[in-house]
């Protein structure tokens, strides 16, 4: 399976990224025919809100759930008799 890599070279620090199989090949640069390297990048990946993890979707759970506790504290309030405590049952 082929793989885009980020490759520099040894010799003129040319940087650019190779699609290739093997990593750890040697590949010839194309600026001055010196060793090019592979070299450790950052990742790079788009959150288009989608995907569950999503901080976006995160926050609407959590607006959800805040608006949720509110409901139930004011229903506690108005009959008086609080929420039984999940940590005594």
């Amino acid at each position: 399976m082929y793989k885009l890599y980020d490759f520099t070279c040894l010799d003129c620090g040319h940087t650019e990224e190779v699609l290739t199989q093997d990593p750890r090949e040697l590949l010839p640069c194309p600026e001055c025919s010196g060793s090019m390297q592979r070299i450790i990048s950052g990742m790079h990946f788009k959150l288009d809100g989608t995907d569950p993890g999503f901080p976006g979707a995160y926050a609407a759970w959590e607006r959800k759930r805040a608006q949720k506790l509110r409901q139930e504290r004011s229903r506690e309030a108005s009959t008086g008799s609080p929420r039984p405590d999940v940590s005594e049952l």
